[in-house]
């Protein structure tokens, strides 16, 4: 009985050995990949235990969602930088007949960069210069061509001084001098021109187009010396509106 039972257990430990050379040999890399989820694998199959149990050569393939974190945060700073930039914008510009004058009045928004701020805190006065031009459309033997019948031109410096550091505006084109406790108000009056006058309407031809431009710049050139170089290599300093330009109407009733 006893070597009947013996012969049995060899029996069995070599039918055990011809089954464990028989099946598929798993490393531990496949083992740990096997059971690893993809952290995104929620999103894209909601039957994970399927795939799992695939062997690692009969899995099917999926996609898989790559996101770049830096690459957002890249394009988030590109965008806030812009938005950021120094810049002068002419928002409007409305023309309109008063005692027989032709005004205007025009609504600007300054914004300042840091090294702009940082020189006027530091006394240094910045130019802004305004050109406003009327220019007359008409034809001489039927070939059009158009000329300028007003052009002005004038100068709002800005600039900071006092231990309590108070903000100066001054406008060379009528003397004025405006005192303010905040940039941002002095920015703020800066931007708002209120019944200039463009000409008389006697002085202008009631069939004729008339265009009017207004354009509001930095004059960087008038910077001292020491920091002119800086601000011919750094663009924050070209701050420029361009050309708001309005077509007016001349109406017969306006002589």
């Amino acid at each position: 009985m006893q070597s009947v039972t013996r012969h049995f257990s060899i029996i069995l430990i070599i039918a055990s050995m011809f089954a464990a050379l028989s099946m598929p040999a798993f490393s531990a890399d496949d083992i740990s990949k096997s059971i690893r989820l993809d952290p995104f694998s929620q999103l894209i199959s909601p039957n994970d235990d399927d795939i799992i149990g695939l062997q690692p050569n009969q899995a099917q393939p999926k996609e898989v969602l790559n996101i770049d974190l830096d690459e957002m945060l890249a394009d988030e700073e590109s965008v806030i930088d812009t938005i950021s930039q120094p810049s002068i914008t002419l928002i409007k510009v409305v023309d309109y007949r008063d005692n027989q004058q032709l005004k205007i009045d025009s609504l600007s928004r300054f914004k300042l960069g840091e090294a702009q701020i940082e020189a006027i805190n530091h006394g240094i006065s910045l130019k802004f210069r305004t050109e406003i031009l009327l220019t007359e459309s008409s034809s001489l033997l039927g070939f059009p061509y158009q000329r300028t019948r007003k052009h002005f031109r004038y100068h709002t410096e800005l600039t900071s001084f006092g231990l309590n550091r108070q903000y100066l505006l001054f406008n060379n084109r009528n003397d004025k001098r405006q005192h303010f406790s905040s940039i941002d108000r002095a920015l703020e009056t800066m931007g708002t021109l209120d019944d200039f006058e463009i000409a008389n309407l006697k002085e202008l031809h009631p069939t004729q187009k008339y265009r009017l431009r207004v354009r509001i710049y930095l004059d960087y050139w008038a910077l001292p010396s020491p920091m002119l170089l800086d601000a011919l290599l750094d663009d924050s300093w070209r701050l420029d509106s361009g050309w708001f330009e309005v077509n007016l109407t001349t109406p017969l009733s306006w002589q």
